[in-house]
């Protein structure tokens, strides 16, 4: 009989998590999975590590090799479960939460309170609005209370379109007294939220100002000169000469599409339209082309992009090949896998050598919309601290046209601009623009993504199952008169 792979690796690996050296930790787990068979404990670090640097996706594929190898493991279903919220993929989780919560027995109460609220999450998601009811009324009827289940409760009556009862009930979140600071922002960002639908436009700026300053207040600091410094970078090393010598993975593998945009731009409503192709496939915004950068970077010792002079093509194709094992696990057989990741832009110049059969498509929405857009929803702030000021964001979005003008003039991979607004008008020619673009037939379906049956991985369900419509252009007029510095660098 064949023993696991020497257990001094499985005894490396956990001594390189014990370090928090993820990137070391990752490498010699990959060499290890290559010869099995494996000691069990190597999916564990391996799930570890890549959640730690941010690869959720295939933290997810490991989570689930361990949940195959002990299904009747509790602990073990209830982190995958919450690795698949974490990705968007929120039918798969209320499933296995059901089966958690049918195993009540062996969760702890604590523990069994919190799968209930995630549930109530979960239920928004899905838009099961009368099952979040009955839930919300077994707590009543247990005497349960707390800011978590308060939320909940106005949400539910946002989703109704009730949304002055909605604003009271975020509002009083907002001001009560014990309450975590996470679950107190978010609280400002639903009340601005519910106040714009009422129209009340000067409140809810000032609702997300409340929330956007007590961040910025925060130990979190952007950098724009470094920022700058990083785009020019870029596009002084990524000129035609060197994009056509540079060593390339030689992956052909034509699945993946990258939708390259910033946020709140129309890159969600791109990946419905592509999701609802029957060759197509939306795996939500997976960080792996932006993390498999910084990998290069650590494994060469040297800075993105110039490690790339030095990265041999075997560590190229391992990248890629990574990369398409994840992408194959959450999308089945689709041909064209879409990925609508926030920052690509900064990581094309790694898709091109480790992807190289890839397809780009930038979107762009009108600058002073999006930017509002963002400023009145919550970004993750460590990822993005740019995103809590008016001045920032429109710093960004200028760096963003920036590379992006260099990579339509440079770029070796097809790549297609779309602009948001002309997809709202003129949605019969620009789908068939995408289709075209990706070697895609025709199909009715992707005219009517809204009613697909398909599941969209992305965290902008508020987004899905709603025909096109062209109620979001030109919003900013409501909020002109907060947008000062914003309308001075884009006009209006």
């Amino acid at each position: 009989m064949t023993e696991p792979h020497d257990n001094s690796d499985a005894e490396r690996l956990k001594a390189a998590i014990e370090s928090e050296r993820w990137f070391d930790a990752i490498e010699l787990g990959e060499s290890v999975l290559r010869e099995p068979p494996v000691d069990p404990r190597t999916f564990r670090f391996m799930a570890r590590a890549n959640i730690e640097v941010g690869n959720q996706a295939t933290a997810l594929q490991f989570l689930r090799s361990m949940h195959e190898a002990q299904p009747d493991n509790t602990a073990i279903l209830i982190a995958m479960t919450r690795a698949q919220v974490v990705l968007g993929d929120a039918r798969s989780a209320m499933d296995n939460f059901s089966t958690i919560i049918s195993r009540s027995g062996s969760v702890p109460p604590r523990e069994y309170h919190r799968i209930r609220l995630e549930i109530g999450d979960l239920m928004l998601r899905l838009n099961k609005l009368d099952q979040l009811e009955d839930m919300l009324a077994e707590w009543q009827a247990e005497k349960r209370h707390g800011p978590r289940i308060a939320s909940l409760h106005s949400k539910l009556m946002q989703a109704r379109g009730q949304y002055e009862e909605a604003a009271e009930g975020f509002s009083t979140l907002t001001k009560a007294p014990k309450i975590d600071i996470g679950l107190r922002l978010q609280a400002f960002f639903d009340l601005s939220k519910v106040l714009d639908r009422l129209g009340r436009y000067d409140e809810a700026f000032e609702a997300a100002r409340q929330a956007n300053e007590h961040t910025a207040t925060s130990k979190l600091h952007f950098d724009r000169d470094g920022y700058r410094h990083e785009t020019d970078r870029m596009i002084r090393y990524f000129t035609p000469e060197r994009i056509e010598r540079l060593r390339t993975s030689g992956r052909g593998d034509q699945s993946p599409v990258f939708i390259v945009g910033m946020p709140r731009s129309g890159t969600t409503l791109t990946e419905q339209v592509i999701s609802a192709h029957p060759s197509g496939a939306g795996i939500g915004e997976q960080r792996e082309p932006i993390i498999a950068c910084e990998t290069l970077a650590h494994l060469t010792g040297t800075d993105f992009p110039e490690c790339l002079d030095e990265a041999p093509v075997e560590m190229l194709g391992a990248l890629g090949e990574r990369y398409l094992r994840m992408s194959l696990g959450l999308s089945g057989d689709a041909t064209r896998v879409t990925n609508k990741a926030l920052g690509l832009e900064r990581a094309i110049g790694g898709i091109q050598v480790m992807l190289p059969g890839s397809r780009i498509i930038f979107v762009r929405r009108d600058p002073l919309d999006s930017l509002l857009s963002i400023y009145l929803h919550p970004l993750e702030a460590a990822l993005y601290p740019w995103s809590r000021s008016i001045e920032d964001i429109a710093f960004v979005r200028r760096e963003f046209d920036r590379l992006v003008a260099h990579w339509m003039s440079t770029a070796s991979l097809p790549m297609l601009e779309l602009d948001y607004e002309t997809f709202t008008k003129t949605q019969f020619e620009t789908t068939n623009r995408i289709l075209d673009f990706l070697d895609l037939p025709a199909s009715e379906e992707c005219l009517n993504f809204h009613e697909s049956k398909r599941y969209v991985r992305t965290p902008s369900y508020d987004q899905v199952n709603k025909p096109l419509n062209q109620n979001a252009i030109g919003r900013w007029r409501n909020y002109e008169k907060h947008l000062g510095p914003a309308i001075e660098a884009f006009g209006g």
